[in-house]
């Protein structure tokens, strides 16, 4: 072995070994998890009035993309003890990718989940308490992440 290839594997000894000592003793999980993007937490809480419709909708920034976008959200009647309300259910969700095109579409769902790809644009949610026969509001609790890659 000559004098260079000595100081490059001295060199790589050198880096794995403060890797290692890194991981030890850092309040980090990993020294790599430093270099990975973590996952950006969505919430929203919305009332959905009777006979109407209300939306959500997420972009991000284009440096941010692409990434996955994922996540699930549930319904219940706004109405403290359901006063007027048979059932927790919507009349329908739609949910639109940024090329218009209707990526889930649901009849009378209580919840939904969602994992898309996400290469930029603006999603919509659309959430639906529309027709003459509802007489109470819905609360959408909406969870979900977007993991860049």
């Amino acid at each position: 072995m000559n004098v260079r290839n000595i100081r490059r594997v001295t060199v790589w000894a050198v880096i794995v070994a403060a890797w290692w000592c890194l991981s030890r003793t850092s309040p980090v999980q990993s020294p790599g998890s430093v270099l990975g993007t973590p996952p950006m937490r969505i919430t929203r809480t919305l009332t959905v009035a009777p006979g109407m419709e209300n939306s959500i909708q997420i972009s991000f920034p284009r440096s941010k993309s692409p990434g996955w976008l994922r996540g699930k959200w549930t319904v219940r009647d706004a109405a403290a003890m359901g006063k007027g309300a048979h059932d927790d259910s919507l009349v329908g969700f739609v949910l639109t990718a940024p090329s218009g095109k209707i990526v889930q579409n649901q009849d009378h769902p209580i919840s939904g989940n969602f994992a898309e790809r996400y290469t930029g644009g603006t999603y919509t949610f659309t959430f639906d308490n529309g027709g003459w026969v509802r007489s109470s509001g819905r609360v959408v609790t909406f969870d979900g992440t977007y993991q860049p890659d």
